[in-house]
């Protein structure tokens, strides 16, 4: 929890951040108390790995209050607390402080990409898009993908497929085994109705998600509607599998009863 990673979704930006472990709320063991910003924001990762954010909130501050000019160490810090409004949905706080790190650091990518969520989240896309337009500017970010990828899927939310289409095709050409790029790709062309394309890349986007029911669905819907109904119904019988009594389970439950 102490280096949240970023995962993508498709109902907050398609990059997703692993939602936090809630454990059973209760006082943290902490480690020893030192004076020092570094030993709060451990204790702040701690108390939030229990659940318990106002806790966490209350020891970021005073990593924050002790940290004073330190520059370095400032940016981590007003992140995690951005994190922490994030993971609450509680946006415009999160926004804040996700300002804030970029304020002390510019480059602070990670940063940029959770601070366009929270401005989407906020009903304003377009400055959602401007900050990724500028995280994109930082050519040392190891994975600019990641980037276009999220630029394109609220291009997609605002239907703006032309230019989530753009996006995504740059984020697969600069990382040609970004299978969550691949997947996306998919989803746009299959809405476009351009079947055979759509086809292609959920092909080459299937190593990348073996055993995702979402993915082996939608596959396996694209395969029947193109009339690949013998492919289709061995990945929805392997949904079933994977995962009976969802909703994907149900869904694919119900095109096997129309293959027959």
């Amino acid at each position: 929890m102490g280096k949240p990673g970023w995962i993508l979704a498709a109902g907050l930006l398609l990059a997703v951040i692993a939602a936090p472990g809630c454990a059973t709320p209760g006082p943290a063991e902490p480690p020893p108390r030192k004076d020092g910003p570094l030993q709060h924001y451990k204790l702040a990762q701690a108390y939030f790995e229990q659940g318990n954010a106002p806790l966490a909130l209350d020891e970021i501050h005073r990593a924050e209050r002790m940290a004073g000019g330190e520059a370095k160490i400032l940016p981590v810090l007003y992140y995690y607390e951005g994190y922490i409004h994030w993971s609450g949905e509680n946006w415009e706080a999160a926004a804040r402080a996700f300002q804030r790190a970029l304020a002390a650091n510019p480059g602070y990518v990670d940063a940029s990409m959770l601070l366009a969520a929270c401005l989407e989240k906020m009903g304003r896309p377009g400055d959602a898009i401007k900050v990724l337009d500028r995280a994109l500017t930082n050519r040392a970010y190891a994975f600019p993908e990641k980037i276009w990828l999220n630029r394109a899927l609220i291009e997609k939310r605002m239907g703006r497929i032309d230019l989530a289409l753009a996006d995504l095709r740059r984020a697969v050409e600069i990382r040609p085994q970004y299978y969550r790029g691949h997947w996306e790709l998919a989803r746009v062309l299959d809405r476009l109705g351009r079947s055979d394309e759509a086809l292609a890349e959920y092909g080459v986007a299937a190593p990348g998600f073996p055993d995702d029911p979402e993915f082996l669905y939608e596959r396996g819907a694209a395969l029947f509607r193109a009339g690949r109904t013998g492919e289709a119904a061995g990945l929805l019988r392997r949904v079933m599998e994977l995962a009976p009594g969802s909703s994907w389970a149900e869904k694919a439950r119900d095109l096997l009863e129309v293959i027959g």
